[in-house]
């Protein structure tokens, strides 16, 4: 039950309330990442499997000295977490960000061959995007190198692209809200 509040509060939160800037978030966006890394299948709503393998992505990509982490769950829950002193959770209430976790997830389910079963949550070397796959096996794993994730056309770029989405609906939504567009 504790378990379920906690995935609620983590991925339901409106995203008009998901800025996150206090002292010691680094340490709350680890704990944020590792929960997300940890989801089990039956920990969600069971009825929301289209029957795929994959029901969820987490992508870490080392930038400018941080990691940036998105979360996107097939119910279209998202979430961006750094590790630095910010993150966005929540926006599976916004049309956008909820349609960009889905196509992220919906991207993710023909690499599950390529993925390999992991338990390994370290972070990425610089120069490597890593993807983790939740899926209704276990968690697995695939790592490209940044040069295969510039490649347009490709599987590694695809993927990436599609978390790029997820990135792009956040910023405008919080863009629109921060300009009294919402």
């Amino acid at each position: 039950m504790i378990r379920r509040l906690l995935l609620s509060v983590l991925f339901l939160l409106p995203v008009s309330a998901f800025a996150i800037h206090p002292a010691g978030s680094t340490t709350a966006m680890a704990e944020l990442r590792a929960k997300a890394l940890q989801l089990k299948w039956p920990d969600l709503r069971a009825d929301a499997n289209d029957g795929g393998n994959v029901f969820g992505v987490v992508v870490d990509w080392p930038l400018s000295g941080n990691i940036v982490t998105v979360v996107a769950l097939e119910s279209g829950d998202a979430s961006i977490l750094t590790t630095g002193n910010y993150g966005m959770i929540g926006g599976i209430l916004h049309e956008t960000i909820r349609a960009a976790a889905k196509r992220l997830v919906a991207s993710a389910e023909p690499r599950f061959d390529d993925a390999v079963p992991t338990a390994d949550l370290s972070y990425p070397e610089p120069g490597t995007v890593r993807f983790f796959l939740l899926t209704t096996s276990g968690l697995r794993r695939i790592d490209y190198k940044w040069e295969e994730v510039q490649k347009k056309g490709g599987v590694a770029y695809t993927l990436f692209d599609r978390a790029q989405e997820v990135i792009t609906a956040f910023r405008v939504l919080e863009e629109e809200r921060t300009t009294g567009g919402l």
